[in-house]
């Protein structure tokens, strides 16, 4: 029976960090967004959520970019 990785794991089931990071990094984010939505100027809390969403998803795909440009 082949056993399966878990959310935290890549494929091969090895501890993924990138996708701890990711995952702190949207958790992060959602609550900045929720301490922005009780401030009187918004407009720093936005930035900052929007930074955070950004580092979270877009260091996942750039390293899938440079693992598969490795592989190559």
């Amino acid at each position: 029976m082949k056993k399966t990785a878990t959310f935290f794991q890549d494929d091969s089931g090895k501890p993924s960090p990138s996708r701890l990071l990711s995952f702190t990094l949207l958790l992060a984010a959602i609550g900045t967004g929720f301490i922005t939505f009780n401030l009187k100027s918004k407009e720093a809390g936005v930035n900052i959520t929007y930074s955070l969403i950004a580092a979270a998803f877009g260091t996942k795909g750039f390293n899938k970019f440079l693992t598969r440009q490795d592989s190559q």
